[in-house]
């Protein structure tokens, strides 16, 4: 008998948000369940930590993965969290976090409307090689954008506190 994928599913806010803005923890937990529904419509089984928005949350959310074996964890980004309802998500599960790092350009030109992106990058491989790179390594949408050149410190700091990294350009 063939095993069932198993997935982690859990999302991130922010505890001191709740009492400021009447219903949004609601409504965030609602768009919770839409994710939860369709990731069980590709028939794998789904152990949903729900808001994980405390540190408290976190130790006990990367328990529960690590307890139901888990083969992959999904994190849904509801609003703006602390690195401290993140992290110990994965520590706890037992799993292991990449850090990408690709160094480009801003450039001038106009900017896709597609969101929040409002800069014109340019990378030194190319956008389809970029886009490839990137894609293999099996990254989330989301991103941070530095100013500089820091890829080598970053390629540093990774080492030293054993984060393992893949450089695209």
């Amino acid at each position: 008998m063939k095993k069932r994928v198993r997935i982690g599913l859990f999302g991130v806010g922010l505890d001191t948000y709740w009492p400021q803005f009447q219903g949004l923890r609601e409504r965030l937990d609602g768009y919770q369940a839409e994710i939860a529904a369709k990731i069980r419509g590709f028939g794998v089984e789904l152990v949903d930590a729900g808001m994980v928005d405390n540190p408290v949350k976190a130790r006990a959310a990367g328990d529960l993965f690590r307890r139901e074996l888990v083969d992959m964890i999904f994190l849904y980004v509801s609003t703006y969290a602390l690195s401290s309802t993140v992290l110990p998500v994965v520590q706890q599960a037992g799993g292991r976090l990449l850090l990408l790092i690709a160094e480009g350009a801003s450039v001038p030109g106009p900017v896709l409307q597609i969101g929040n992106t409002n800069s014109r990058y340019r990378f030194p491989i190319g956008a389809k090689a970029f886009m490839n790179e990137w894609s293999r390594s099996g990254p989330a949408h989301h991103c941070a954008i530095g100013v500089g050149h820091m890829a080598d410190k970053l390629a540093k700091l990774s080492s030293l506190i054993g984060l393992e990294i893949r450089r695209v350009c």
